[in-house]
């Protein structure tokens, strides 16, 4: 999942070079095939969206979706309605999913994530902090690790953060 990760973000800055050019595309795909094949050892299709906000990555290890994308089905996290889901990866090993929310209300957001965790079987440990105007609330179990912090959206506004990760584990 981590590879995916890195991979991604690596097509997320080729992205501005390829503009909308059909070609330029296709290069930027085919160049981003060959350098996942050759890290993973399996086969890998990358497809850039035509306005060039999406990136999506399918290998023989699971798939990727970057600057848009849903929830994947295995993250069991209640998140909050009304997100803009910027990232998304589903893996043999798990999950994980980054959510921003422009308008939303930081203790609203940790007040709904709170009672999801506090509903599970699972112990959590949270851990709190904030400063230099950032808040961040987390918490983490064997499997599942949850963060909602304050951000500057995609769309350059302020807003919370939510990012999900989930191991098969």
């Amino acid at each position: 999942m981590r590879r995916l990760t890195t991979v991604g973000l690596a097509l997320l800055l080729v992205i501005p070079l390829t503009g909308c050019a059909k070609a330029a595309q296709t290069v930027a795909e085919k160049a981003a095939e060959n350098a996942i094949e050759q890290q993973s050892g399996g086969n890998a299709d990358v497809d850039i969206s035509n306005d060039g906000g999406t990136v999506q990555v399918q290998t023989d290890q699971g798939s990727a979706t970057f600057g848009g994308g849903e929830i994947p089905d295995s993250i069991d996290v209640d998140l909050p309605s009304g997100g803009n889901v910027v990232s998304s990866i589903e893996a043999d090993s798990g999950a994980s999913v980054m959510v921003e929310y422009p308008d939303a209300n930081f203790d609203d957001i940790v007040a709904t994530l709170q009672s999801w965790v506090d509903a599970q079987p699972d112990d959590y440990t949270a851990f709190t902090s904030s400063g230099g105007g950032i808040q961040n609330q987390a918490w983490g179990s064997d499997t599942t690790a949850i963060s909602v912090q304050t951000c500057t959206t995609t769309s350059g506004g302020q807003g919370v953060c939510v990012s999900v990760q989930q191991s098969n584990n």
